[in-house]
């Protein structure tokens, strides 16, 4: 998956280094976010599956219309990453198999 990839699910045809930059950090904190908080195994956007794929666009759309203070679709996609966030976290595919010794 790639950034314009998320600009085009999320329809925004704005030409922007600004921009594209603001949706690398949102996929950047979407990731933290996952491996961070919920034990998933690191990945990066290259290498995503299309179920982590799908985590982080509704990180990205989340935020972004949060941003733009579409607050009813924001908790949407909130919600759904909520979703995709726990059942990667139960999933033994998406887990973190470091064990500390």
């Amino acid at each position: 998956m790639t950034i314009q990839e998320i600009k085009t699910a999320l329809k925004i045809s704005i030409i922007s280094e600004e921009i594209d930059q603001e949706i690398s950090n949102l996929v950047e904190e979407a990731i933290l976010d996952l491996t961070e908080t919920a034990d998933i195994a690191k990945f990066d956007l290259d290498s995503a599956d299309a179920f982590q794929a799908g985590a982080v666009r509704a990180y990205v759309a989340w935020k972004w219309y949060l941003n733009l203070g579409i607050l009813e679709k924001a908790e949407r996609f909130h919600q759904s990453f909520d979703i995709y966030k726990g059942q990667m976290a139960l999933s033994s595919k998406y887990r973190n198999h470091n064990e500390e010794e």
